[in-house]
């Protein structure tokens, strides 16, 4: 004769069965209950050495390696939708030789707020930077505006230097983001202008 189990077996079966699917979700990157989890999937995504924590704000953190910095936003909870796809907002940029600044950008769209946020960021190598400026460096359309968009460089807890700025306004269309990124000096002249266009990205809250 078969044995029933009892509530109490039973209540410890479900909970281990819970347990499973929960490690198989998290180990498979389909959730995520902390930031770590979130940069970790992230690095899975696009192939990249682990990253290494530089700073954080408002639910954004800056990481890097010896390759790239990535700026990832942490979202408890659910990273594929229901079709399967990414939900994860992230930028990544390459860490080039020469100019010796690295850095882009992530535009994010607030539909719920009406609002857009632009997070300029990167890390620079010359001593006598002061400041970045990012900007369009083509001609608008009329239609449309384009971005300015500024951000001091300062020195990290590590000892290295970075600017990350974070712009808010309403939302409205953007033609062109700023992708052209000029490093200046206390006086407010150039030392090297980026070509930063590979390292933006938009996400969104509908």
């Amino acid at each position: 004769m078969k044995k029933l189990r009892t509530r109490k077996e039973k209540t410890l079966w479900g909970l281990l069965a819970l347990a499973l699917l929960l490690a198989i979700a998290m180990g498979t990157h389909l959730i995520g209950l902390t930031p770590g989890q979130n940069i970790r999937a992230v690095e899975d995504l696009l192939g990249l050495a682990p990253t290494e924590p530089v700073m954080n704000r408002d639910g954004w953190y800056l990481t890097e390696n010896d390759d790239v910095l990535l700026l990832t936003f942490y979202t408890p909870g659910l990273w594929r939708d229901r079709w399967g796809n990414d939900t994860l907002n992230f930028v990544v940029a390459d860490k080039p030789d020469d100019p010796p600044v690295a850095g882009g950008g992530h535009y994010y769209q607030d539909y719920q707020a009406n609002q857009a946020s632009f997070h300029l960021f990167g890390k620079v190598l010359l001593e006598e930077a002061a400041s970045v400026r990012a900007y369009c460096n083509v001609d608008p359309s009329y239609h449309y505006r384009s971005v300015e968009l500024t951000a001091d460089v300062f020195t990290a807890e590590n000892g290295n230097r970075y600017f990350w700025s974070v712009t808010t306004q309403d939302l409205e269309p953007i033609d062109h983001l700023p992708i052209a990124l000029d490093v200046l000096d206390e006086e407010g002249n150039v030392l090297c202008t980026y070509d930063s266009s590979q390292n933006w990205a938009i996400g969104f809250i509908e």
